[in-house]
């Protein structure tokens, strides 16, 4: 028996046959009328979906053409806080007349296209300010830096502007005259006694082949002039200066050299301007000791010249002995001519001198043409001559004139050796001792000797300058009547009465340690001497002197600059043969000669070997022989190499380089954002 569906599966069966047979018409309408009443809210939906989507759309284009025009206005700000540090500043920071702590130079603002804001300009720069730091991390040296905040706008959807600011800094570094292996205002000689052919007339001094200068820069204000018997080898890079007054650069006299096998730094030549000796950064050093970034040590406390009391000058030496110990001695001394001590012993001295006080007058009877006046006395007139290089002009002695018209200023006959001192050591009787300090540093300082000379020597561990003034006025000691006394010029040398090194370097004549590029593996010591009158290699056994037929020689580990004269060695006070009247040989000088008194043919001191750089305003004799004032070679050979350890950072409060087209030596040391900046 059949069995029947029940109802509503034969309608789905029904349904199925039906869409099947007809080709699905059927299921078309039963679809259709299934979905009656429903379009209007489907449509509704898709509008909402797409004014969504549009609106999203819209949306994110407004937020990227808003972050884009933020990003536009940040680019903004930040060009227009460098073209702040361009216009205004750079000029400045690059001028050697700026030294100014703090200079606001635009406060207000500076519009970029001197449209308005409405105008969408481009925005402005202010508070463009620019001023000088130290550097106290290494070198202490000057820091010149420069900050300007830049504007830019960015308008909303309310058409309201909204700020952007950036604050940009740029920092330059000055560099110091320690970058130099050579440097000279004129190769004109000086420094020291027989230096001119003619009164005014300087001497000049040629490069020969006892001229080999390794590295560093090489320079000279005047004219290079290679000698006749030898040519020079310059292998770091020489500096040819442009003449201010023509334009013009002062190309070298070369002789019979070959450029090609002078000049063999990379690259060998380059034109400079000239360099001003002394700069003004000179006082920089001096005024860091007196504000407590070092120590002063002060040569002038015995000046109390008055109707009872005489000026008495101060000796300073300073022994660096490693490990961070600096000792200090300082001695007063009498310059020649003067009393004998006892005059000066006491709470008053003798107002009114006789013949009777006079240093080394046993017999004014004997000694002096009038007893009364010890002007008239051969051990007076002996010291006028051998120490200021002055004749007495007539018997009372009341004019003086210079003994030879080529000697005067400070190329009379100074000495380290003034008061009797111990052939040995070299230091005084301790009746004369003044002070004797042992000084620990706890950093990078400056030894600043006011108005007198200093001796140097040692090893030295740590960052030191030792700086002097250029010269000292003094009333002179052995005079008949105080109120009348003449003024003399003692100048503030700095004497290398023996071998100074740097505590890195081995024994020998080797220098410290060099870096590499990025200034590892070097030495961190450094040593500046930085005297305002000369540098001077002082006539010692010490340094190679004396009855020797070749010297030991001195090694120098340091920076050198004379700013008013010369890096020089003492030649005269020597002992050869045939030259006892000034400015040639006397003998003078306990501590120079094995038997003082004792003469021989030759005084080769053997060869200084330097580790630094040599800056002087004159070219100073290094050797004296014929021609010339002796007759036979008196003096050093040369052994100059460039301390790379200097090019990564100087002594403290290193002198700076300073050009007379008012421009300054630097090195881009910051750029970028400010620390105020709020981008």
């Amino acid at each position: 028996m059949k069995q029947s569906l029940p109802i509503n599966s034969t309608v789905k069966y029904l349904r199925w046959q039906l869409t099947y047979n007809n080709n699905g018409v059927l299921m078309k309408y039963l679809k259709s009328n299934h979905q009656k009443g429903s379009v209007l809210p489907v449509v509704v939906a898709m509008s909402f979906i797409g004014m969504t989507l549009v609106m999203s759309f819209y949306a994110w284009a407004m937020h990227r053409d808003r972050s884009l025009n933020i990003r536009i206005a940040k680019t903004k700000a930040i060009y227009n806080a460098e073209s702040g540090l361009a216009e205004e500043a750079f000029s400045f920071l690059v001028s050697s007349n700026f030294n100014s702590v703090d200079t606001v130079l635009v406060p207000d603002g500076v519009w970029m296209d001197n449209e308005s804001l409405d105008d969408l300009s481009q925005g402005l720069y202010r508070d463009v300010h620019i001023a000088q730091i130290q550097d106290e991390s290494t070198s202490f040296r000057p820091l010149s830096v420069g900050e300007a905040v830049g504007e830019a706008y960015v308008k909303n959807t309310k058409g309201e502007y909204s700020k952007i600011e950036y604050a940009a800094r740029i920092a330059f570094e000055e560099q110091s005259l320690a970058k130099y292996m050579y440097l000279t205002d004129t190769e004109e000689a000086g420094g020291a006694p027989y230096v001119h052919d003619s009164p005014g007339n300087r001497r000049n001094v040629t490069f020969g082949n006892n001229d080999l200068l390794s590295g560093g820069n090489i320079q000279t204000n005047g004219t290079m002039v290679m000698s006749q018997f030898g040519c020079p080898e310059f292998e770091g890079t020489v500096y040819l200066t442009i003449n201010p007054d023509t334009g013009e650069v002062n190309d070298p006299q070369m002789g019979m050299c070959d450029p090609d096998n002078v000049f063999l730094g990379e690259p060998p030549i380059v034109e400079k301007q000239p360099v001003i000796l002394p700069p003004d950064g000179y006082g920089l050093a001096k005024n860091a000791a007196m504000d407590g970034y070092g120590w002063v040590f002060d040569s002038t406390e015995l000046m109390k010249h008055d109707f009872n009391h005489r000026d008495t000058l101060i000796m300073t030496d300073i022994e660096f002995q490693g490990e961070s110990r600096v000792v200090v001695k300082r001695w007063w001394f009498l310059r020649p001519p003067h009393l004998n001590l006892s005059a000066r012993m006491g709470t008053t001295e003798v107002p009114f001198a006789f013949p009777s006080l006079l240093e080394g007058v046993t017999d004014p009877n004997a000694d002096c043409a009038s007893t009364g006046d010890l002007r008239t006395c051969d051990s007076y007139i002996d010291s006028l001559i051998s120490y200021q290089a002055k004749y007495p002009n007539s018997a009372s002695g009341m004019d003086e004139y210079f003994l030879n018209t080529t000697i005067s200023g400070p190329h009379s006959y100074s000495t380290s050796e003034y008061v009797p001192i111990s052939t040995a050591t070299g230091l005084p009787d301790p009746t004369n001792l003044l002070s004797e300090q042992v000084l620990i540093p706890n950093g990078p300082k400056v030894l600043y000797v006011k108005g007198g000379p200093v001796r140097v020597h040692g090893t030295y561990k740590g960052r030191y300058t030792v700086v002097t003034d250029e010269y000292i006025t003094y009333r002179r000691h052995a005079w008949p009547n105080n109120f009348a006394t003449p003024t003399d010029t003692l100048w503030c040398n700095i004497w290398i009465t023996d071998d100074i090194r740097n505590a890195d370097a081995p024994a020998g004549n080797v220098g410290p340690p060099q870096p590499d590029e990025k200034c590892n593996l070097g030495s961190d010591n450094r040593l500046g001497l930085v005297s305002g009158a000369n540098i001077i290699v002082a006539n010692t056994l010490l340094n190679g002197a004396g009855n020797q037929s070749q010297g030991s020689g001195v090694v120098i580990h340091a920076s050198l600059v004379a700013f008013n004269e010369s890096f020089t060695v003492q030649y005269w006070q020597n002992v050869t043969t045939g030259h006892f009247s000034p400015p040639h040989g006397d003998g003078r000088g306990p501590w120079a000669n094995n038997f003082p008194g004792s003469f021989s043919n030759q005084d080769a001191r053997g060869t200084i070997t330097i580790w630094g750089g040599i800056t002087q305003k004159y070219r100073g004799y290094i050797i004296r022989n014929n021609p010339g004032p002796y007759n036979q070679t008196i003096g050093y050979q040369k052994s100059y190499h460039f301390d790379e350890n200097n090019v990564c950072s100087p002594p403290p409060y290193f002198p700076t380089i300073q050009y007379q087209n008012n421009e300054k030596e630097v090195r881009l040391v910051g750029f970028g954002k400010a620390p105020q900046s709020s981008e």
